[in-house]
């Protein structure tokens, strides 16, 4: 691993900062560990310099919402990038 990119940290209900969720980054390939509850995780992606083409695989740690949660978000991108055909590779994930 060359790199974690942390995404934001808080607890459950947070108002002023982002739940834990981050990058593993190795030779530019990125695994997106949680996903955070919502659609900012957009947002901190982008924000890292990260090009979620580039994400090919997400780790869920347990099953709680703040999570979880964002995944929606970001599976709504990539398979929409799958079907345009701008997403190359497969997206792999991975739950505990």
């Amino acid at each position: 691993m060359e790199r974690i990119h942390v995404l934001g940290t808080g607890a459950g209900m947070v108002y002023n900062c982002y739940n834990t969720c981050f990058l593993l980054e190795n030779n530019k390939k990125y695994m997106l560990v949680d996903t955070g509850a919502g659609s900012q995780v957009l947002n901190r992606i982008k924000d890292s310099n990260v090009d979620i083409l580039e994400i090919h695989d997400i780790f869920i740690s347990h099953k709680h919402i703040d999570h979880l949660l964002g995944i929606f978000v970001v599976l709504r991108v990539i398979c929409g990038k799958m079907a345009a055909g701008k997403y190359e590779g497969n997206l792999n994930i991975y739950m505990c």
